[in-house]
């Protein structure tokens, strides 16, 4: 009898869940190109939620997925006792056996998923899907957004949708899920704001008024989930909606653009002991010492003594940048995860290549230089410092997937010239035309 139960349980999860997909994608409307790409991409979004728990359960053995839906649903029993259960999760109260009690962001983490585990009854595999479903709306939404005021659909789909290991380590019970979710509807409501006539007054029009709502509370999550992409990312989320009520020449608007982050990223820098001018460094170092140790000596990125001076981290620079843009490469880890990766970032490369070749022979501009300026800084600036702090590929093999799809976008819109040529030549084109219809 429990056998049948459960399983009318999994198939009524499994009817709510597909009649929520559906009643998504009918309310957000198609935009030319995209039709085609949300029930393949959502299936594939779940699909890398699952994969993502069967390689930690099966293959590692353990890992942070499991113990941090441990954590969830441990703080799910709670939910039978209401006032318990606000207590626990206003931090008035803490739980003994929490094997991330101690650990500030991974308990935020399960208390944001624990009302699922509390839905699911405990069960990891639905809960999963949830989180994978939440992530895939938000990327969906944000998807909605570039193809509407940039077009490029395909290029928007491969990106945001398809990346095989951006999906994969934004997928399932990971922090990642939340903070890649979280920085998609940032960015999403920022580009629906600044496509608003210019001024201030634009922006602070009704319909604009629960955007910023949303992308504050987004800010809120990401900041305590993940503090350092925020304090990357708001930033040039601010002065880009700063500098769309202005009106500026280029040059003047890179200049803003420069100063605003300057004093943003300083004013943000009091938020956090670990980002504040003179605690970063060692907080950098110290993290990268502490993975370095903890590591296989074949798994790691080798910098030339890196030291908590401006000068000891700023020799590294170079390396940490190519190492956050395209490590690992063959050669790097032997994993069946590393060999695929490096594929990955060998064809990433290849396509940096074609993209600068389109850039130098075409010379096309960029139609929105703000707004590349802006992911070009975002992508450098993590790419960066998450290589410096984190040289384990393993680790910063999932932490990339937080920039990683921007990356792939600027690159294929560098390759735009040829990619037209292609699509136009095998008729894509005209099939990305009648799939919209």
């Amino acid at each position: 009898m429990t056998t049948v139960s459960d399983g009318l349980f999994i198939i009524l999860h499994i009817i709510l869940i597909t009649v929520m997909a559906k009643g998504f994608r009918e309310k957000a409307g198609d935009l030319a190109g995209m039709a085609w790409a949300y029930y393949p991409a959502l299936f594939f979004k779940i699909l890398m939620g699952l994969l993502l728990g069967l390689i930690y359960q099966y293959y590692y053995g353990a890992g942070d997925t499991m113990m941090l839906f441990q954590d969830a649903a441990r703080l799910a029993q709670e939910a039978q006792h209401f006032l318990q259960y606000v207590r626990v999760m206003s931090d008035q109260t803490t739980l003994p056996d929490l094997y991330y009690g101690q650990n500030p962001r991974a308990l935020f983490f399960a208390k944001c998923i624990s009302p699922l585990a509390w839905f699911t009854q405990g069960n990891y595999w639905l809960t999963s899907i949830y989180v994978s479903l939440l992530g895939f709306f938000c990327s969906w939404y944000l998807c909605l957004a570039l193809v509407k005021y940039y077009r490029h659909a395909l290029a928007v789909a491969v990106s945001f949708l398809f990346y095989p290991s951006a999906i994969f380590w934004s997928s399932g019970i990971i922090k990642e899920s939340i903070a890649v979710s979280m920085i998609s509807l940032i960015v999403a409501m920022m580009l629906h704001i600044v496509h608003q006539p210019t001024g201030l007054s634009s922006i602070l029009r009704t319909g604009n008024r629960w955007r910023i709502l949303v992308l504050l509370m987004c800010g809120a999550v990401l900041w305590q989930l993940k503090y350092y992409y925020a304090a990357v990312l708001f930033p040039l989320i601010v002065s880009s909606i700063f500098l769309y009520c202005v009106r500026l020449k280029s040059y003047q608007k890179l200049l803003a653009t420069v100063s605003a982050c300057g004093f943003l990223v300083l004013a943000i820098s009091f938020l956090h002991p670990n980002l504040n001018a003179t605690r970063i460094l060692y907080a950098l170092v110290a993290t990268h010492d502490s993975m370095f140790e903890a590591s296989d000596i074949g798994d790691v990125i080798h910098y030339g003594s890196l030291e908590p001076t401006w000068y000891g981290v700023g020799r590294n620079i170079p390396q940490a940048l190519v190492a956050g843009l395209l490590r690992p490469l063959p050669g790097d880890g032997a994993t069946l995860l590393h060999k695929i990766v490096q594929i990955e970032n060998t064809l990433l490369l290849l396509c940096m290549i074609i993209a600068i070749y389109c850039l130098i022979k075409y010379k096309k501009p960029v139609a929105e230089k703000q707004l590349f300026f802006a992911m070009f800084i975002y992508i450098v600036t993590l790419a960066t410092l998450l290589a410096l702090s984190s040289p384990n590929f393993g680790t910063l093999m999932r932490y990339k997937a937080v920039y990683l799809p921007f990356l792939v976008y600027i690159c294929m819109l560098g390759c735009s010239p040829l990619l037209n040529s292609a699509t136009a030549s095998f008729g894509l084109h005209k099939r990305l035309k009648s799939a919209q219809a």
